[in-house]
């Protein structure tokens, strides 16, 4: 992983952390500005039950990963915890 790569990461833990978002169970790789996040995407502890992620959220995440210098592309895979 490049310079830009780490950079554009840092970025994207930027973007999660202001959409509350609970960084532990995702794994998030970026190479040659393409970045990719899997894992169970999910709210802090305290604000699951006031701020539910929606397919919305999702689509805003991905958009605000878009506007990042350097990224090319975005997958975001969300995986359930119940299967």
């Amino acid at each position: 992983m490049g310079r830009e790569d780490m950079r554009i990461i840092g970025r994207v833990r930027g973007v999660f952390g202001k959409h509350f978002l609970d960084m532990d169970e995702l794994h998030m790789s970026c190479a040659k500005g393409i970045v990719r996040v899997i894992g169970t995407f999910r709210r802090l502890a305290q604000l699951e039950d006031s701020m539910p992620l929606t397919d919305k959220t999702l689509h805003i995440l991905e958009m605000e990963i878009k506007r990042i210098s350097g990224v090319k592309r975005v997958k975001l895979s969300n995986v359930d915890p119940k299967s």
